[in-house]
């Protein structure tokens, strides 16, 4: 098997639209998109659950 193979398999995947990235959690960071705790913030603040905010911080605890 050639070492370029691979890469032959992945451009056809890609011409034949089969082609999935799967990217690590890092990326957001490269991105400027925020991470998970900001994220629960952002979702606790746009779904105004002050009331359940304990909640949310005791979740950053598992992230």
């Amino acid at each position: 098997m050639s070492r370029y193979s691979h890469l032959t398999t992945l451009k056809q995947a890609y011409k034949d639209e089969k082609l999935m990235l799967f990217l690590g959690a890092g990326i957001s960071t490269v991105l400027d998109l925020p991470n998970w705790s900001d994220l629960i913030k952002i979702l606790a603040e746009d779904c105004e659950y002050e009331r359940w905010s304990h909640l949310f911080e005791q979740l950053k605890a598992y992230l």
